[in-house]
């Protein structure tokens, strides 16, 4: 390849290995603002089950009074109670 045909790939290339890493940040923000949107619906839709699936099984979760559960069977058992005496509540990020 000739010298002008090297410094035009050089002048493509660079560029867009540059910018990859910002696309790929922004594809891991898309990915994260999905999972919040999907956790605010099954929040919305009082699905502890759901809720709980975003966590291993192993989990662990600490509530805002300082409680601490262990694995996802707790943090749905959690939710559900926190559905029963709250009916209709919302979240908000």
């Amino acid at each position: 390849a000739g010298t002008m045909q090297k410094m035009f790939l050089w002048s493509v290339l660079v560029p867009l290995f540059l910018a990859a890493p910002a696309w790929a940040q922004q594809k891991e923000m898309d990915a994260i603002a999905k999972q919040a949107e999907a956790f605010i619906a099954a929040f919305g839709k009082g699905d502890a089950t759901a809720l709980a699936g975003f966590w291993t099984a192993d989990g662990d979760y600490t509530s805002q009074t300082g409680k601490h559960l262990k694995g996802r069977d707790q943090i749905e058992k959690a939710f559900k109670s926190l559905f029963a005496a709250n009916k209709g509540l919302k979240l908000r990020i």
